[in-house]
């Protein structure tokens, strides 16, 4: 099978993460919006039973979530922005930053939701903080599985 045919195949697998350019290489895309799509999703399903439960212990799961999500989404949008050796330390500098600011994010954000969320449940806003995290854990390892599955022809 040619490299051209392999790559093509590997695109495949992995739900449109990446495409062939003009001149026929393979352009990945970041994997920011796979690993997004699935935790929104488990966060909406995850919201969906907890709101007939109650609906302070929804809120507190829900922005656990999104106080993972939303710095995580910044870090990955900095962090991958250049790509190549010859950009090396653009990619160091940009990577530092997204860092940084998804620390700041994070914390400012509990900061925020401690000092103006009431009622809030200490324990669903950590479970939801955690269950972002194990999804985000679980998308990665998939990413790798497609990306390194042996072709079957």
């Amino acid at each position: 099978m040619s490299q051209g045919m392999a790559a093509d195949k590997v695109c495949q697998r992995l739900s449109g993460l990446c495409w062939r350019a003009d001149d026929g290489a393979v352009v990945v895309k970041s994997p920011l919006w796979f690993s997004a799509k699935y935790q929104f999703t488990g966060l909406a399903l995850m919201l969906l039973v907890l709101v007939w439960v109650d609906d302070s212990v929804a809120l507190s799961f829900a922005l656990g979530g999104l106080l993972y999500i939303v710095p995580n989404l910044y870090f990955v949008h900095y962090a991958f922005r250049y790509q190549g050796a010859e950009r090396a330390p653009l990619i160091a500098r940009s990577f530092n930053w997204g860092e940084s600011g998804k620390f700041a994010l994070a914390a400012t954000g509990f900061v925020a939701v401690y000092r103006f969320v009431e009622p809030l449940r200490d324990l669903a806003l950590f479970a939801g903080f955690t269950t972002m995290i194990v999804i985000q854990w679980w998308v990665a390892t998939r990413l790798v599985e497609l990306r390194d599955r042996p072709e079957v022809d």
